[in-house]
Parts: structure tokens; sequence; C-alpha cells
């Protein structure tokens, strides 16, 4: 935890059997490091995905089964294999709403769209133009968070210390005038 923080660990095994159960994640990541990082996954509809962030590690993964976010994981398409081994674990209703829904699901591409991803994260990386979809402001803005925000968070703690970015809302006016001048300026 960053100094002076004023979050309290989470306490999981007390949220068994309340609303609040399945609104809990561990992160992976940390994890996998041998530390519980729970992440409160906030209200959301449960055969959609939401992109979930550590607070502790910033690593950003799918709030459903975990995986990570970007590469081959597809909004609305979740590996039975990654639900099973969620933590905490899906209650058996959550679990069987999920999986008849994603057995009516088209698979996706998981190659091309891993492709799509390393393409669209090298081209930022490298400082070239972002050359992916530009039909919607919320695929922008999380191209850009996937690409640079590990590295404008590390920039900016150097100065303000723990660091967690966040969406503002913005009207769809601006949104619209920022990818019409993205566009413009993306050959």
């Amino acid at each position: 935890e960053p100094a002076g923080s004023s979050c309290r660990p989470i306490n999981v095994s007390r949220l068994a059997g309340s609303p609040l159960e399945e609104e809990v994640v561990y992160c992976p990541r940390c994890e996998s490091m041998g530390v519980d990082s729970p992440v409160l996954t906030g209200s959301w509809h449960w055969l959609t995905p939401q992109r979930c962030e550590c607070d502790r590690c910033h690593w950003a993964f799918c709030g459903l089964c975990r995986a990570p976010h970007g590469g081959g994981h597809a909004p609305g398409y979740c590996q039975p294999r990654d639900l099973q081994k969620r933590r905490p674990a899906l209650g058996a209703v959550r679990l069987e709403e999920v999986s008849k829904a994603q057995e009516s699901a088209k698979p996706p591409d998981a190659a091309q769209s891993e492709r799509d991803w390393d393409r669209t994260v090298a081209a930022a990386r490298a400082g070239q133009r972002f050359d992916g979809d530009l039909r919607s402001f919320d695929s922008v803005r999380s191209a850009f968070l996937d690409a640079w925000g590990p590295a404008v968070r590390r920039g900016l703690s150097d100065t303000l210390g723990h660091v967690r970015l966040t969406q503002a809302p913005l009207a769809r006016e601006v949104q619209q005038r920022f990818l019409a001048a993205l566009r413009q300026a993306t050959p």
C-alpha cells in the first residue's frame, strides 16, 4: 500500500453470501506473486466483461474471467477454463448464465484480434500514428491507456505518489470533435 493510504484491505471471506460477493475479484498478476489484491468490479451486466485495473500493480484485466485486457480476449467471450479459475469463484447461478450465453456466441478470431492489438501497441510505442479503430472514442482511449498508461503513471508517481488514471466524462460533442481531428491527422 502507498504511504498514507486510507484504503483498508477487503476481507473477501466476509463478503460470502452478501450482494457484493461477486462484485470483487482478485488481481491475477498480484496473485501470481503470492499477494491477494481484491479489486471491486463495479455494478455491471454479468454477460458483458468489464475492464478492471488493480490499484496495487495497475494490471488491466477482465472483471469476469480475469483474462488480461487486450490481446486475444474479445468482449463478450470468456474462456470456460478462465471462468472456472476465477477468484473468488462465481456462484453457480452466475456461472450457468455466463456459460449459456457464451455457448450461443460466436467465438472471436483470437489470432486476428491478437495481431491487430500487437500492431496498435507497437505503432503507439514507436510514435507512429494510431491506425486502429477510429469509429469509437472509447476504443481510442483504451488503446492509448493500454500503450501508455503504465509510463504515464510511473512519470507522475515520482512527483505525486500513488496515481490512478480514471476516465473523465466527456460530452458526446467533444468526443466527436476529437475523433474528427484524429481522422484528419491519420492518413
